[in-house]
């Protein structure tokens, strides 16, 4: 199994390096990523494509070698995914330390699933901007708001989320919910 593994993790190096596709991680050069194993966007590619047990295999794999609060947080992503929700809260707490968006996300996330809806809007206050992130953040806070009834709100978070969703189909069904909610809202008076 490991002589697989091996082979495995340098067909994926050579096809990396070959496509540049290695996103580099704080003080670690793209060319000394690429020769030991995946990259940050090779785990989020497989987590998008539901690989989620392969998308779990790789982010351990970065983080022990690479050690980081993006590492973390990708291990804590691909947990979450993988349904092991105490382990990706533990991983997202460390990731948190750092100060990184995504691990505020994730965290809260975590939080919102245990209805833990309070806390989940307080790690999201500080999450912003036309990020990745900032779109996961402006999801999680309108479920938040639906769930404590507050349409405009709703509506105001959806709007928000469609403008920086970068996946366009998210994007329209997003603008598309905060249409039906300014539905449900009435009239303005």
């Amino acid at each position: 199994k490991s002589r697989r593994t091996w082979i495995r993790y340098h067909l994926a190096c050579f096809c990396l390096i070959v496509t540049g596709g290695c996103s580099a991680l704080p003080g670690i050069p793209d060319s000394e990523l690429a020769a030991f194993g995946p990259s940050v966007e090779q785990v989020r590619s497989l987590l998008q494509q539901d690989r989620v047990r392969e998308a779990l295999d790789e982010a351990l794999y970065l983080a022990r070698e690479y050690p980081s609060g993006l590492t973390e947080t990708l291990v804590g992503q691909a947990m979450w995914r993988n349904g092991r929700v105490t382990e990706a809260e533990a991983r997202f707490r460390r990731a948190v330390k750092t100060d990184l968006a995504e691990s505020y996300v994730g965290l809260a996330a975590v939080r919102a699933s245990a209805g833990r809806w309070d806390a989940a809007r307080r790690l999201l206050s500080d999450v912003s901007g036309n990020s990745e992130s900032g779109a996961w953040a402006q999801s999680l806070l309108a479920s938040s708001a639906w769930r404590s009834g507050d349409l405009v709100e709703t509506r105001t978070h959806l709007q928000a989320w469609s403008q920086i969703e970068e996946d366009v189909e998210l994007a329209q069904a997003a603008a598309a919910m905060a249409a039906a909610v300014a539905d449900l809202e009435g009239p303005s008076e």
